[in-house]
């Protein structure tokens, strides 16, 4: 759940982002012809949308690197942002669970006939925002796993194996602000 501030350096990635942003959105022109966008000016922490330049507007170009400045303002030395997100209107983050699983248990015979159990791949985890959205995984049990209907995960005990079976992939669940709950699985 990561993000970049990094744009190609072309010149031309950033307008088309905002042209695309912005395509339907009929904006007033905003013009500061004697306010460059220096680090006293305070329109430097101007809302981005009042500093888009339309064409035909006599609005100042954005300088190289704006975006990146201003998530800067909100970002700590170590990447976290500045801000609060403790209060119930951002449950919505921490509702986010997501399940990473890679199990596969069956039975092997050996060539004196004997049955065992293998298990080559045995990670199943859960991962989970805290109060102030910093992600943590833990480790969950297979039948914690296995009871989450929506993943689409089973084992069944065939007398040698208590849970054989096979499963790669990660399911994602949430709640939104008026608490509908949601979830994605992609399995490979």
């Amino acid at each position: 759940m990561s993000t970049s501030f990094e744009v190609e350096r072309d010149g031309k990635s950033t307008d088309r982002l905002w042209d695309t942003v912005f395509e339907d959105v009929q904006l007033p022109q905003q013009s500061y012809p004697n306010a460059p966008l220096s680090a006293n000016n305070p329109m430097r922490r101007a809302p981005s949308a009042a500093l888009r330049r339309e064409s035909g507007g006599d609005a100042p170009l954005r300088p190289e690197g704006f975006g990146l400045h201003l998530a800067r303002d909100v970002i700590d030395k170590g990447g976290r942002a500045d801000i609060d997100i403790s209060g119930p209107e951002f449950n919505f983050v921490r509702s986010i669970r997501v399940y990473d699983v890679e199990w596969r248990q069956y039975i092997r015979h050996s060539e004196s006939g004997d049955q065992h159990c293998q298990t080559p791949k045995r990670k199943v985890r859960l991962g989970s925002y805290g109060l102030q959205g910093e992600f943590s995984w833990q480790n969950m049990s297979v039948t914690s796993a296995t009871a989450v209907p929506w993943l689409g995960f089973s084992t069944r005990d065939n007398g040698v194996c208590d849970h054989a079976g096979s499963f790669r992939g990660v399911g994602v669940e949430w709640r939104d602000n008026d608490g509908n709950h949601g979830y994605e699985v992609v399995r490979y």
